[in-house]
């Protein structure tokens, strides 16, 4: 029973910090595309 209600609680704070971080997508859409260009540029580097 407790295990059972460890992994619910555990997938629920998974989905809160998903939509989390796909609002914060939204909202600041201009600073993850920068990071995730950094990255790409930084990744086709190393290869």
């Amino acid at each position: 029973m407790q295990i059972v209600y460890a992994m619910s609680s555990l997938r629920m704070q998974s989905d809160i910090l998903f939509d989390i971080s796909s609002q914060e997508k939204m909202l600041i859409g201009s600073i993850h595309l920068l990071t995730d260009d950094e990255i790409s540029n930084r990744c086709q580097g190393y290869v």
